[in-house]
């Protein structure tokens, strides 16, 4: 198949487009932290009472100063373009998903060929944790775009005479803005190793670094000069607490772990590809293999994994700016495999893989269905079966090895990775979802009780940004029998939701009784007074 460069563009632009916006607004807000973004840039638009409100964010109807406010600005803009609801909040995710997806291949075309850059992309866009961040309300996906389009400006930079730094300053800057240090920090990092490794150190001349360094104050600084104005606690917690502390000394708050956190990450979000990476790794990168393109996306990928290794502070989608690099590198692998251009040693290691993709299959189905039994009650019992769809493709693909269709079973690979993101999304995700939001609760309140808004709405020992987004109004924090007395005192009648764990405790705090009740939450109303004998 004859391929061009615009078409792998095209190409791999619709495929994103249909992975990542289809059935886009279908399944409610994850809690706590997709509802949470999707909730600060509600009140933004919804409650906000001048230009200070766009300038820093509020959540709950409190100052929130853990995320720069350029990012809600555009949820913020989706939702007055499209509505407030759930694909709204998720489109600016979607969008740099796409256009990630796009730059990627367009980079692997021009540096190793058009199959190769499709394929690139196609092995993102299969990529579980790719898939899932592509569709989430978070500032990752956004946050990776920046970094991957600074990287690849910084290659452009170290391999064209002549070529300025100015863009890699531009992604720097826009990346800053959508979640902090994080983007300039790892564009610069490997913009250093990279010129280091080249002998290229002297292109950073003073004019240069002069222009670049200009353009990064120019898009950067007057966000943070007009935060700092309106709330000059703002910086501080977002750059100090937040992310120096995350960095360095997280506390379980901060989400502190081992160094070793990424590892089943990586292996799983970037399945079955990983599975893959030791023969990627051995035909890009083997000393007769390689050549500078590859050598900079290793070194994009180790560096990335590296720092955010050695932070203290760790979650699971942190590690989405690697995942670029390893399609890169995974793409030009398959592309050297389907035109027999491996070695014995890697086709060797190709099949292990592929074996590994086999009996992960085969081992899922059981897992999935005894975790969903045992977990939210069996709520996700029935999604869960659909997992037993995985069995005759691990049987389909152990065939084809055993018949040495080396090829096919790389084709079969492709559907197979590419069915199960979309399965999970259409058969899996909304139900899900559905357990992990609070929206049920919602409807409850919205239907039984018309007029709640009148009524405190509490969140007892737990906290519901899906709440606040669906009901359009802020839930209390409270976590002592006290403060419910107070309320029960001053209010006819007070709504609560809290967890299983501490329902015992709010029965005995005051009269209330349940409403509803999901795997997670617990809603509560209070009883009204007895009249006075």
């Amino acid at each position: 198949m004859h391929l061009r460069p615009w078409s792998v563009a095209v190409l791999v632009l619709l495929l994103a487009a249909l992975t990542l916006g289809a059935w886009l607004g279908r399944p409610a807000f994850y809690e706590p932290d997709e509802a949470r973004h999707a909730e600060v840039a509600r009140e933004m638009v919804e409650t906000s009472s001048g230009w200070r409100d766009w300038v820093t964010l509020r959540h709950n109807g409190e100052p929130y100063r853990n995320k720069p406010a350029p990012f809600y600005w555009l949820v913020a803009a989706a939702y007055l373009l499209f509505g407030v609801d759930e694909g709204s909040a998720r489109l600016v995710s979607a969008l740099a998903g796409t256009l990630l997806a796009a730059a990627v291949a367009l980079w692997g075309t021009a540096r190793w060929g058009p199959r190769a850059g499709l394929l690139a992309g196609l092995v993102l866009l299969t990529a579980p944790e790719f898939a899932l961040l592509g569709r989430f309300s978070t500032l990752d996906m956004t946050m990776t775009l920046w970094v991957t389009l600074g990287m690849l400006a910084v290659d452009r930079f170290v391999e064209r005479p002549g070529a300025s730094l100015a863009p890699a300053a531009v992604a720097g800057a826009a990346g800053l803005l959508s979640k902090g240090l994080i983007a300039p920090g790892l564009i610069a990092l490997v913009a250093l190793a990279t010129l280091a490794l080249r002998g290229r150190l002297r292109l950073l001349a003073p004019r240069t670094l002069l222009v670049a360094g200009a353009v990064f104050l120019a898009i950067s600084l007057p966000w943070h000069l007009a935060a700092a104005w309106v709330d000059p606690a703002y910086l501080r917690q977002l750059y100090v607490d937040q992310q120096w502390d995350r960095a360095v000394a997280a506390g379980r708050r901060l989400h502190a772990r081992s160094a070793l956190f990424y590892l089943p990450v990586l292996l799983g979000g970037f399945f079955p590809w990983s599975a893959l990476l030791p023969a990627t790794l051995r035909a890009t990168l083997w000393p007769d293999r390689r050549d500078h393109p590859a050598t900079f996306c290793a070194l994009w990928a180790g560096i990335t994994l590296l720092v955010f290794a050695l932070a203290r502070g760790k979650v699971g989608s942190y590690v989405l700016p690697a995942f670029p690099p390893l399609a890169l590198l995974t793409g030009r692998f398959l592309d050297r495999a389907l035109c027999d251009a491996t070695s014995p040693r890697e086709t060797t290691l190709l099949r292990a893989g592929i074996w590994t993709v086999v009996a992960v299959l085969g081992l899922a189905p059981p897992i999935a269905i005894a975790a969903a039994a045992i977990g939210y009650r069996g709520a996700l019992l029935r999604p869960s079966l659909w997992s037993l769809l995985l069995l005759p493709a691990a049987a389909g693909l152990a065939v084809l090895l055993r018949r040495h269709r080396l090829d096919a079973a790389l084709a079969a690979l492709a559907c197979t990775a590419a069915g199960f993101v979309a399965g999970f999304f259409l058969l899996v995700a909304p139900a899900f979802m559905e357990v992990r939001s609070d929206v049920r609760l919602a409807r409850v309140l919205l239907a039984a009780a018309p007029d709640q808004a009148a009524s405190p709405l509490v969140g007892y020992h737990v906290s519901s940004s899906s709440l606040a987004f669906y009901l359009k109004r802020p839930v209390l924090l409270r976590d002592r029998p006290a403060q419910l007395r107070r309320l029960l005192a001053e209010h006819p009648r007070v709504y609560v939701v809290t967890s299983p764990r501490h329902a015992g405790e709010l029965e005995a705090a005051g009269a209330f009784e349940r409403v509803d009740a999901t795997p997670r939450r617990i809603l509560y109303v209070s009883r009204p007074a007895s009249p006075a004998p």
